[in-house]
């Protein structure tokens, strides 16, 4: 049975990047690791989007940043059809 260890796990890895600003080589650590347990096919929340952009911003990757925006906007369309 699917528990979300892994979203939870991605969850706290995005937290610690978003902790560790003071520390990029850390907070890159952290959101290199989220980004390969999503890629392990992990549902995302919006909650999770939202912090993964929040994340690559803080670091610098526009791109990842973009990439996250984008879903998390596409995911808050989704959440809207649905109420």
């Amino acid at each position: 049975q699917d528990v979300g260890l892994g979203r939870n796990a991605a969850v706290i890895a995005v937290d610690l990047a978003l902790a560790a600003r003071d520390d990029e080589n850390k907070a890159s650590l952290a959101f290199d690791w989220s980004e390969r347990l999503i890629k392990d096919g992990i549902g995302v929340t919006l909650l999770l989007l939202e912090k993964l952009h929040q994340a690559a911003t803080q670091l610098g990757r526009r791109e990842r940043a973009l990439h996250y925006s984008r879903l998390a906007e596409a995911e808050r369309v989704r959440i809207a059809a649905i109420r």
